[in-house]
């Protein structure tokens, strides 16, 4: 791997759009400083009229535009490198700012509070002011769940003085991590959490087998301290949750999105009912690859290695944009900017955070950071993350400040249409069988991993989180169980199921997030149907472009209504599933009988 310093500056983003010197954000350190003053000045009377609420809502739009700046700033600078003792120093010292204005701040909340929605609308109809309506609407139903002032302004400060796990769990994944190397072909290669995957596909069972032992031979080696701070990170969530009074974490993880209890088990129960053509998809892998025994680091080879297949980063531009024309002139006029204006970070380097991300500012072109491996899984991974820059794009473009993040919700939705239509592209335009196979297998893999496991990992969180309710002891031994019993469950007799599996929840960082992974899933069944849309509908894109600018104006399943998707998901859910079988048997249909001869 080469130093960030080694990485052509072409290849890198350009992060001079946030700023150009340390004394530009020291500027603005000093600004959140004089706004976070002038809010202060405003205690007690943000309400008294007309004039106090225009002045506090303007000075506070402008120190969290500020905010939010900053704070993406400061992580994906030391991202880009996490070695760079510099930028960590920079992003202590960001974080360190923002903490004490949160803080100082924390009675905002609490002082709005303490009036009613009829009262602030009063003020701010037919005025400018009337932008803040859906704002305003959001922070009352909030209303039952928050605290006073005084203890809103303790858990400021516990919650920056506590465990903060997720922190010490990135340390520990990132830039702590030892795995050792892979002897390949005579050469020994460095095991890292990105190329981990390229050996799992490697046809040698020997070498999937080793990289598969050794990189959970880590984990395993940290399981009572992983364990622990997963514990920790559960006691953090439940403590904040019973103090703001949510019957759960779950609750509390769904209301942000105004999402129901019913509506996210409805999700993981309704996916059971393709657990048997799972089952059937893996039974027919193994039959083609002719793997007696298949094992779970089997269950990530491809059914065709044999294909060569070299993308470089300029033909994988040029496949993606002949993908993209169903979205529409405009969307490909503005995607052409994530290339001319240096949005993409596209090679790994020593110290760079692993995984492909994007993350944008307000008023700012969004970031996005992948690790370009030249292959097919790279366009895919491109096209993944441009379709969440594009989406950011859009609601920056169209929304006002309070309303330009989208939920979380609809997060996963934008990255994965633009993924899945690369799979269809290559499915669609496979030279040879051998080549169908391989992109057929590939669109399965991301249902399998993106949809039920996923799934299973949200099966897992409400296990663990309700067993903590109820009083278990959440020993690392319940944690290994809890996992290996619900990978047999949804794998059933089709694997082996070796003992390094059960370690495999210690490795999932979005479990430090309560409740995240079910977006992803949610995001792929929503996103099959958009495309279903597309394919029928020559003009639908206007509507999909209207969901993308839509941001947070409305609660996540109102939005979804712009781009005419059941709010319930229940035909999404059943399409999804009917495409998955259908899927499953194009591609027995094309291996027949007839097995690969791999061993």
């Amino acid at each position: 791997m080469k130093k960030r310093e080694d990485i052509n500056i072409s290849d890198k983003w350009d992060l001079t759009k946030f700023y150009k010197t340390e004394v530009e954000i020291n500027k603005d350190i000093e600004d959140l400083n004089t706004y976070c003053l002038e809010i202060l000045n405003l205690k007690n009377h943000i309400l008294d009229n007309y004039s106090s609420l225009e002045k506090f809502l303007i000075t506070y739009e402008k120190l969290e535009i500020i905010l939010e700046r900053l704070s993406v700033y400061g992580e994906i600078n030391f991202y880009q490198d996490m070695t760079n003792a510099s930028a960590l120093g920079l992003r202590e010292k960001i974080n360190k700012a923002i903490e004490d204005v949160v803080v100082k701040l924390s009675f905002v909340e609490p002082e709005l509070l303490k009036s009613n929605y009829d009262y602030i609308k009063s003020l701010i109809i037919n005025t400018p002011l009337i932008k803040y309506d859906f704002y305003f609407i959001e922070l009352f139903r909030s209303k039952k769940y928050s605290l006073s002032e005084e203890k809103e302004s303790v858990l400021s400060k516990a919650l920056i003085n506590l465990c903060n796990s997720s922190d010490i769990f990135e340390n520990i994944d990132n830039t702590d991590i030892k795995l050792g190397s892979i002897l390949l072909n005579n050469k020994k290669i460095e095991l890292t959490s990105e190329n981990y995957h390229l050996f799992l596909n490697n046809e040698d069972a020997s070498i999937r087998r080793s990289a598969f032992k050794k990189l959970y031979k880590y984990y395993k080696n940290l399981n009572n301290t992983l364990s622990s701070l997963y514990l920790a990170s559960i006691k953090e969530s439940s403590f904040v949750s019973d103090l703001r009074g949510y019957n759960s974490v779950l609750d509390m993880s769904l209301f942000e999105d105004n999402i129901s209890t019913q509506f996210y088990n409805n999700l993981t129960s309704k996916i059971h009912n393709g657990i048997d053509t799972l089952r059937k998809y893996e039974l027919l892998r193994k039959k083609y690859l002719n793997i007696k025994n298949m094992h779970m680091y089997d269950l990530y080879l491809n059914l065709e290695n044999s294909i060569d297949i070299k993308i470089p980063f300029a033909k994988g531009k040029d496949i993606l944009f002949d993908v993209l024309k169903p979205l529409g002139k405009d969307y490909l006029k503005m995607l052409e900017n994530a290339f001319k204006e240096k949005w993409i970070d596209k090679y790994e380097n020593i110290g760079k955070r692993s995984g492909a991300y994007e993350i944008a500012a307000y008023n700012i072109s969004p970031c996005v950071s992948i690790n370009y491996m030249d292959d097919f899984n790279s366009v895919s991974t491109l096209a993944h993350e441009l379709g969440h820059a594009m989406h950011s794009y859009y609601s920056n473009k169209t929304q006002d400040f309070p309303y330009h993040n989208y939920s979380i919700f609809l997060a996963e939705i934008a990255s994965t249409v633009n993924e899945c239509l690369i799979d269809e592209y290559f499915i669609n335009n496979a030279k040879s069988k051998k080549e169908k196979i391989y992109y057929l297998n590939s669109f399965l893999e991301k249902f399998r991993t993106t949809v039920f496991r996923q799934l299973m990992f949200s099966e897992f969180e409400t296990k663990v989180y309700t067993a903590y309710q109820n009083g278990t002891t959440i020993s690392p031994e319940y944690l290994n169980n809890t996992y290996l019993e619900l990978n047999k469950f949804y794998y059933g007799n089709t694997v082996i199921y070796d003992d390094e599996i059960k370690y495999e929840w210690s490795r999932i960082p979005h479990f430090y997030s309560p409740f995240y992974v079910y977006k992803y899933a949610s995001g792929f069944i929503i996103a099959l149907s958009i495309i279903s849309k597309l394919k029928k509908d020559n003009n639908y894109y206007k509507k999909y472009i209207e969901f993308l600018s839509s941001g947070s104006s409305k609660y996540p399943l109102d939005t979804l209504k712009l781009a005419d998707i059941d709010s319930t998901l229940e035909e999404p859910i059943k399409d999804a599933l009917e495409i998955f079988d259908s899927k499953v048997k194009e591609l027995e249909n094309l291996v027949g009988g007839n097995n690969n001869g791999k061993e």
